[in-house]
């Protein structure tokens, strides 16, 4: 991924958050640091993170200094029909 629109100095983060029924947040993955505008990664998706993916309760989230401190929320979606469980796991 890049990220685009904001400055090194402006960039807080990136990250996979999840929302519980209570409406708790958590931070289940950093994809990137204060400051890295590009990276990649992969994430293993356990039973319980593939029926949060499948509620649609994850979310990447983009922290900036711009206030309210973030820039960005999307809701992880996958095209329905596409996630199968095999012997070694998730696919898409």
């Amino acid at each position: 991924f890049d990220v685009v629109g904001v400055t090194e100095d402006d960039f807080f983060g990136l990250v996979i958050r999840s929302v519980d029924s209570a409406r708790r947040w958590s931070v289940l993955e950093t994809m990137a640091v204060p400051g890295a505008l590009s990276g990649s990664g992969v994430i293993d998706v356990h039973a319980v993170l593939r029926d949060r993916l499948e509620a649609g309760a994850l979310f990447l989230d983009l922290f900036t200094r711009e206030p309210p401190f973030g820039a960005a929320r999307a809701r992880i979606q996958i095209p329905h029909g596409s996630l199968q469980m095999g012997p070694t796991g998730l696919s898409m």
